[in-house]
């Protein structure tokens, strides 16, 4: 991932290849050789931990790292960079700890400031949003910005500055809704077919995002939806057509 103020940078895993353990994550500056990297999170106690990509929060302030195991649940830690790499990244992390045993499933969706969104199954069966004050992170603090729901949340994403985008599954098909990000309600649910959303691009800078649909009978429409006013307008952008064929 990036850093968003430096956009020649990046943090990457390196696995021991012969024993498929002591994943490490380094930090790389284009342009400079392998040998400079910096060792920026490595779990020499617990060898099995894989640490994958990380995720780097809108504002490129938090840096999350979400070690896995056994394919299933993930922990928590972040770290915070622009207190404690000001200078730039030089030594090793001091990660501060979120979620520390294996027993639920969390990643990062979006943050204003301090408040970040993350979408989790803890404590939820079918996933909801909850929001962490990276100032007291402790899971006594945490506020449900969606609560779980009868219908199982796949995914969330931050869009256009102040809103949220979810999706949910309902039975046989994908819903979606624009949200307000302070609030977690719903502003707009997108009229959708029975079907799937199958791809989808958008981000909090951006005040536009595409999402692609399908289902049994149709290939797949990706549309464009333009965010810059208080209703979202929505446009087909590539249609794939299928003539119908008679056997």
């Amino acid at each position: 991932d990036t850093l968003h103020s430096e956009p020649k940078v990046l943090f990457y895993p390196n696995t021991d290849t012969e024993s498929l353990s002591n994943q490490k994550l380094y930090y790389h500056r284009l342009g400079t050789g392998q040998e400079e990297d910096v060792l920026c999170v490595e779990f020499p106690a617990q060898p099995k931990h894989m640490i994958g990509w990380v995720d780097l929060s809108e504002c490129g302030r938090y840096l999350f790292v979400k070690p896995s195991q056994d394919c299933k649940y993930n922990l928590l830690y972040f770290y915070d960079l622009e207190t404690n790499a000001k200078d730039g990244i030089k030594t090793k992390f001091d990660l501060v700890p979120i979620i520390e045993t294996f027993e639920a499933d969390i990643d990062f969706v979006t943050n204003i400031g301090q408040k970040c969104v993350f979408h989790t199954n803890k404590g939820a069966e079918k996933f909801k949003l909850v929001t962490i004050d990276m100032e007291n992170p402790v899971e006594s603090k945490w506020t449900d910005l969606v609560p779980e729901t009868e219908d199982k949340l796949e995914w969330a994403c931050g869009v256009a500055g102040s809103r949220l985008v979810t999706c949910y599954m309902q039975h046989v098909r994908n819903t979606l809704q624009l949200r307000d990000l302070a609030s977690g309600e719903v502003t707009f649910s997108f009229p959708l077919e029975v079907g799937a959303i199958t791809g989808f691009s958008g981000e909090l800078k951006h005040k536009e995002m595409f999402y692609k649909f399908s289902n049994p009978i149709t290939p797949g429409t990706m549309f464009h939806v333009d965010l810059s006013g208080p209703n979202p307008q929505s446009t087909v952008h590539i249609e794939t057509k299928n003539e119908a064929v008679w056997i």
